[in-house]
């Protein structure tokens, strides 16, 4: 409830779901962000401005889309958010390459290029992954895509202090070192994740869950978390 929440009311990725129903065809009608566009359409065509609707259409095109979900039992909205994304991802990138492929004259003799999909340009940014060997100091980067990123918090805290403890730099020694191409064995090393670029809409999943070693189980962190709605 929470996931599909958010993204109505992120105006840009409503509307574009919304608006890929009206080019539909067969192959796509069971698909989960048609079935979302219509759950999205549904709301806003309601002229009440409070109340509630039932989901049922899109809740059994979920369960056939995956198992994970096809029971009563709470689920991860993490779990599920990053689901869904990829598949309204994977979707919406057939739809660009059908429609690509028909505006090509000869479409066997073009290579399969890579598309940019409208959920691409509202929610994915990128990341550098990098790792720097303390011996001979030689540094590997990575980059990146996401969705969503996965930030700790802490007591008093805020979304500008979460980004920057998830920028900090990491260091691997002991039993957790660095293998180094360069150097040819396990050496010690330091990691730091950084983000390249922001995508328009930033989604952060705040890690409220932390494992207590006093109570041997994971505790909740009921901490208020101070956030801008721009950054």
């Amino acid at each position: 409830n929470s996931v599909l929440q958010a993204l109505y009311f992120c105006s840009s990725f409503r509307r574009s779901a919304i608006r890929h129903l009206q080019d539909e065809d067969d192959s796509e009608r069971e698909s989960l962000l048609n079935s979302l566009g219509e759950l999205f359409a549904q709301i806003e065509s309601q002229k009440r401005n409070v109340g509630c609707l039932t989901p049922r259409r899109f809740l059994s095109r979920l369960r056939k889309a995956n198992d994970l979900f096809g029971n009563s039992e709470h689920q991860d909205a993490h779990e599920f958010l990053q689901f869904l994304l990829n598949d309204i991802c994977d979707a919406a990138k057939k739809r660009a390459k059908k429609t690509q492929t028909q505006k090509l004259e000869a479409p066997a003799e073009t290579p399969d290029l890579e598309v940019r999909t409208w959920v691409q340009d509202i929610l994915q940014g990128y990341l550098v992954n990098q790792m720097k060997c303390l011996c001979c100091e030689n540094v590997t980067a990575r980059r990146e895509e996401f969705f969503d990123l996965s930030v700790d918090i802490e007591q008093c805290t805020s979304i500008a202090a979460c980004l920057r403890s998830f920028e900090s730099t990491e260091h691997l020694r002991a039993n957790n070192k660095f293998f180094c191409d360069t150097c040819g064995c396990l050496q010690e090393a330091e990691k730091r994740l950084r983000i390249y670029q922001l995508p328009s809409v930033l989604t952060l999943h705040l890690k409220r869950f932390k494992y207590v070693e006093r109570l041997g189980r994971s505790a909740r962190l009921p901490y208020r978390v101070v956030f801008p709605l721009q950054l």
